[in-house]
């Protein structure tokens, strides 16, 4: 039945034992030794399979532990994703922003006068010399002036 043992329902062999067969004696021997191993190898079965069995629910727990692992890791790298995102957008915002203000400084700096202008006006003034110009004030004065001496050589004459 189970590997080499000898089976119940066997029959002795007279040539075994040397050409002698023993009816009753022998047989009842070998019966209690096949039962013997019999027991011995369903007590082996029996720890074999409770050994697997335990081993099985082992590895569903090991299982189990790694799946839910999984799923918080996964939750995980999940929410840092969506932060990773929302942050992306928040910088892209913030380009646009200054995209937007640097073309107002562009904007500003075309409608200022460029240095070829100034240089142009650096020359009119420096014909013009405005330093020499008389201030309204001087002006008065220099009229008061030419009255009172015409009033003086009117008043004389």
């Amino acid at each position: 039945m189970f590997g080499n043992q000898p089976d119940e329902t066997e029959i002795p062999d007279s040539s075994k034992n040397g050409g002698e067969a023993k009816l009753f004696g022998s047989e009842q021997k070998r019966t209690v030794d096949v039962t013997t191993d019999f027991g011995a190898n369903l007590s082996n079965i029996d720890r074999r399979l409770r050994m697997l069995e335990e081993r099985h629910a082992s590895l569903q727990k090991r299982t189990q532990l790694t799946e839910e692992n999984m799923l918080n890791s996964n939750k995980k790298i999940n929410l840092e994703i969506k932060t990773i995102n929302s942050e992306i957008n928040e910088i892209r915002n913030e380009i646009a922003e200054i995209k937007e203000k640097m073309e107002l400084v562009v904007n500003e700096l075309r409608a200022c006068a460029k240095k070829e202008d100034i240089t142009v006006l650096e020359r009119y003034m420096n014909m013009w010399d405005p330093a020499s110009f008389i201030t309204q004030k001087d002006v008065e004065n220099v009229v008061r002036r030419v009255i009172s001496k015409n009033s003086e050589s009117f008043k004389k004459e």
